[in-house]
């Protein structure tokens, strides 16, 4: 493994009480300013001399490097180590310095764990994706896209925008502002603010409807914004970045983000969506969830637009993978599975569809690439529905998600509520078990409560995690008791059937959602940004076969087979653990009773 002089300085940091909060990028600065002044034993000469030496020009990187250096705000000990550091630079004769690999220290997502960033090497794999002409002028935006700029500075000249308000964002823009002048790079650093008509900070500061920007158009335009940043009652900051950079870019705008954005049912998300299938060329390919690593839960992809009317938009399968690992071996089969995705073609025809605006209509706008995948078993279900009659299971069911209910926080307050509550786990090979896990709610929240109270026949399925479990709701031996509702929990919906002309009971509805096809349907319905999440507008339309009377006929019969095959299994069970309890017991010499 190699490891960078900038790393070497912070190793030796730790035999010393460094007061200074930004030692990644005293660190860097020691290293930077040594390799212009090599024979500069004097610390505070050298960021002087640094200081002095950088271009006066209309970057802000360059202007906000300058202030840092004139007052760095170190103690008389760091100092010292600064002194040190030049002394153990100069000992140790290291002539060349490898300017990437010494970025790839400073912007490795395990130093700095406040910001999405991406390992140099995954940054030239995704900069090979997007391919951009060494002609072009690019922009990124975001301080998570600063290891891309880096990547594509190389062979043109690059701006990187990032947040003015934000301490961490600040320390990269000195970082990389000195460093693209360590390496002779020709990238400008500059901040974009609510002034300028783009707020890219926790602070906003809303500027109405008035959309002027001093930016510069560009050629592209990609970024990587703050994942699960917020707009005070404006909704996901992913959106707003999208609608506020698209319009900048002349040829192509890419954006990193999180699945929830491409699925989500809100009102505002869906209208972006649809806006963007119709009015842009879209691609959309999945990452790896181990693109951010070490945080290998969250899902996200790659939103490609080009201007210009389409009737279709290209999705990509680039997550599923054939090898798995951890760490840094993750790291480097991620790169190397990348590179079969170059400028967003891959060879494998069965990783890449193209899906009508039509067909994405009817999914909602969804835009998630996984929507448009099949199985054989799965197409071959679909196929089937395409040329048979069918009905939706809003036509036949009513679907229900009750706000959930807020419990007792204190354990000493009066309540007027208790209730039992349901969890997937407790939905059992198409039955709901008797729940275990108890709540307490205040009398005001008897309303909620009933909302999510549950009614004997009532179809239970998951629509959270582990999406598409189902189990129908019925009072075995008088499980049930009114003194304590069964109600469910937030990962839950109530499929409840009303009088219909096609199922004829919630037992015979209970049996076609269990299918096999039917779940493996749903979880290709649903998405994730870290949970997965089936939407429910999916479910509400969810289609079924058409039942006719002579269906109906045979599915009864059907069902008292059924009934009385699981009495013979249930009897079988029964005596299967009265044998195995009399043998523990004579073996262990215990009591039959335990």
């Amino acid at each position: 493994m190699i490891i960078s002089l900038i790393q070497s300085i912070e190793q030796r940091s730790r035999s010393w009480v460094i007061r200074s909060n930004g030692l990644p990028l005293l660190s860097a600065a020691i290293v930077i300013g040594w390799s212009k002044q090599r024979d500069q034993t004097d610390g505070r000469m050298l960021f002087k001399n640094l200081k002095d030496q950088l271009p006066f020009d209309e970057d802000e990187g360059l202007t906000a490097a300058r202030e840092w250096l004139s007052d760095p705000g170190f103690s008389s000990q760091d100092w010292h180590f600064v002194n040190e550091s030049l002394k153990f630079l100069q000992e140790g004769a290291f002539n060349h310095i490898n300017w990437d690999d010494e970025v790839s220290f400073c912007l490795h997502p395990e130093r700095s764990r406040e910001m999405a960033t991406l390992p140099i090497p995954l940054a030239r794999s995704l900069t090979q994706i997007l391919n951009f002409p060494r002609t072009s002028s690019i922009a990124c935006f975001f301080a998570g896209a600063a290891s891309v700029a880096w990547v594509l500075v190389k062979n043109c000249p690059v701006t990187l925008y990032v947040d003015r308000d934000l301490y961490a964002d600040r320390q990269i823009v000195i970082l990389m502002a000195l460093l693209a002048y360590a390496a002779e790079r020709p990238l400008k650093i500059y901040y974009a603010n609510f002034q300028d008509g783009l707020s890219l900070s926790s602070s906003w500061k809303d500027c109405g409807d008035k959309k002027k920007f001093s930016y510069d158009n560009f050629d592209h335009i990609f970024s990587i914004p703050p994942f699960g940043m917020r707009r005070p009652n404006r909704g996901a900051f992913e959106a707003y970045q999208i609608e506020c950079l698209l319009p900048l870019a002349k040829q192509s705008f890419t954006t990193l983000i999180l699945d929830g954005l491409l699925f989500r049912e809100t009102k505002a998300e869906v209208a972006l969506r649809k806006e963007l299938a119709t009015h842009y060329r879209a691609t959309v390919m999945s990452l790896p969830s181990g693109i951010f690593w070490p945080t290998t839960a969250v899902s996200s992809s790659l939103l490609h637009l080009e201007p210009g009317m389409s009737v279709s938009a290209q999705m990509i399968d680039c997550r599923s993978m054939e090898k798995a690992s951890t760490g840094r071996v993750q790291e480097n089969i991620i790169v190397q599975h990348l590179k079969k995705f170059r400028r967003f073609c891959v060879s494998d025809s069965d990783r890449i569809v193209e899906v009508s605006v039509e067909q994405i209509s009817e999914n909602g706008y969804s835009l998630l690439p996984e929507r448009y995948f099949k199985s054989k078993n799965l197409a071959a279900f679909e196929s089937v529905l395409g040329t048979n009659t069918s009905i939706v299971l809003s036509d036949i069911a009513n679907i229900e998600r009750g706000k959930a209910p807020v419990p007792l926080r204190e354990s000493d307050e009066v309540y007027a509520i208790t209730a039992l509550e349901i969890t997937p786990s407790d939905l059992i090979d198409g039955t709901v078990r008797p729940p275990c896990k108890q709540q307490i709610f205040p009398a005001e929240e008897e309303p909620r409560v009933k909302g999510v109270t549950v009614e004997v026949g009532d179809i239970l399925i998951s629509i959270k995690g582990n999406v598409g479990r189902v189990g129908m709701v019925e009072n075995v031996n008088g499980s049930m008791n009114s003194d304590n509702p069964w109600i469910i929990s937030q990962s839950l919906a109530i499929i409840r059937l009303k009088p219909n002309s096609h199922i004829f009971s919630p037992v015979l509805l209970n049996v076609l959602l269990t299918a096999p096809w039917v779940r493996e349907k749903l979880e290709s319905m649903s998405g994730a940004t870290t949970v997965r999440t089936l939407p429910m507008s999916a479910l509400r339309n969810f289609p079924l076969p058409f039942i006719s009377e002579e269906d109906n006929d045979c599915a009864k019969n059907k069902l008292a087979d059924i009934v009385t095959t699981r009495q013979k299994i249930s009897c079988q069970q029964r005596k299967l653990a009265k044998l195995q309890g009399q043998l523990w017991a004579q073996m262990w010499r215990m009591s039959s009773k335990l």
